[in-house]
């Protein structure tokens, strides 16, 4: 990449906070130009003048450079990691660019486009430490509970009952689609659907050693789910390795006075695909709900779930369309393991871990058969190693419903 150290700045919003003391303080990278103090600038949904910049050794600095990340100080609002940054001649410029980008619904992320240029993603990449080869996955336009709290439910939503939906950091942050299509199945086959308050699953502190960190919000989650949860409302989820800490971790962690809560609830902690096949088994659901169209699917069971609980719940659902024909592929991990697949020193292996079985099963897959995968990492894994889209069960269920 070159980059022109003059003229005005153009970069991208590394991650961004809110500071008590000094307000909104974002940490922008400059691709192109020269960053200075006092200039203006639009970023996003968010404008502002630069009054303070802070290198990566916590100096002030007058002025910025291509390839320095540095901390600014003047934004009217917080921005987002991955938005973009612009300087521009004048307040009065800054705030007409503003004012036009929201009043045209100009939210979508320009991580997107950055993440989906080779050429840029290979060098963030370099500065994250992901592998140069190693797509990144591109975020979402809002959150999903964004998108639920603006939703119009179903007509048929209460008719079959009511469950709770845990809406994990991955579903709700990153593949909201997944969590958008089981909404929306459930809501379609008769579920009122709730997302009660709760935070993080503790997945990504547990991957990494920071088990403290992980059950202190595993016990914080049982304090605020533990009286709601139970057989006629089960906690809904799509993220395996999300739902399932509730069956597994959680009843080692819980603290004393949290083990019971922890045993009581873990039963009716689901996995969608445990859910539907519980309820088809009850005759609540059944085949005649779907289309008759005969397809293949080809399913990657994902790695928690296949040691904690097995995949035939997901055999099972994604077999309710009469005509639908479900082939497990016989693999072990995918070799993406969360975060260890992106890491430049990983890349290599985790993708010769994949080459062992997934890739060459989806390879000589027909073009026309679906491509199934519960885990998010694994549908990521699959895409690029093979260039083909997996979807998750909710998505191919959803699509398989009569109208």
């Amino acid at each position: 990449l070159q980059a022109n150290f003059e003229g005005p700045a153009v970069g991208v919003i590394l991650e961004s906070r809110i500071d008590k003391g000094k307000g909104p303080v974002s940490t922008v990278l400059i691709t192109n130009g020269k960053l200075k103090k006092g200039d203006f600038f639009v970023s996003g949904n968010t404008w502002g003048k630069i009054r303070a910049m802070i290198n990566d050794e916590g100096q002030n600095v007058d002025y910025a450079s291509p390839s320095t990340p540095v901390e600014i100080l003047g934004m009217n609002k917080s921005a987002l990691a991955g938005d973009d940054f612009i300087v521009v001649d004048s307040e009065e410029k800054a705030k007409e660019i503003n004012d036009y980008r929201i009043e045209n619904s100009k939210e979508k992320q320009t991580s997107s486009v950055l993440v989906g240029t080779p050429s840029i993603r290979r060098f963030l990449n370099r500065l994250s430490g992901f592998h140069p080869e190693r797509s990144i996955p591109l975020l979402p336009t809002q959150t999903l509970e964004r998108w639920f709290s603006e939703h119009t439910p179903h007509s048929n939503v209460g008719s079959r009952g009511s469950v709770w939906f845990f809406n994990d950091e991955f579903t709700n942050y990153q593949d909201t689609t997944a969590g958008i299509a089981t909404i929306e199945l459930l809501e379609r086959l008769g579920y009122k659907v709730e997302i009660p308050h709760h935070g993080e699953s503790g997945r990504t502190w547990l991957s990494k050693g920071f088990v403290r960190k992980a059950k202190s919000l595993i016990n914080e989650n049982l304090q605020q789910l533990g009286e709601k949860v139970n057989e006629e409302r089960p906690l809904i989820g799509v993220e395996p390795s999300g739902i399932l800490t509730f069956r597994d971790e959680a009843l080692d962690l819980a603290e004393p006075n949290m083990k019971e809560t922890a045993d009581k609830m873990a039963p009716h902690c689901l996995l969608l695909e445990e859910f539907i096949d519980r309820e088809a088994k009850a005759g609540e659901i059944t085949s005649d709900l779907f289309k008759t169209d005969t397809k293949k699917v080809l399913l990657h069971g994902h790695c928690f779930q296949k040691a904690l609980v097995g995949i035939q719940s997901t055999v099972s659902a994604l077999s309710l369309p009469a005509n639908y024909q479900v082939e497990a592929i016989p693999s072990g991990c995918c070799g993406m393991a969360g975060s260890f697949g992106y890491e430049k020193e990983h890349f290599d292996v985790s993708m010769k871990i994949a080459d062992l079985v997934l890739i060459p099963a989806v390879k000589n897959e027909p073009e026309e058969s679906i491509i199934a995968a519960s885990g998010t990492s694994c549908r990521h894994q699959i895409l690029d190693g093979t260039e083909r889209n997996a979807l998750h069960p909710s998505e191919i269920l959803l699509q398989a419903l009569k109208e």
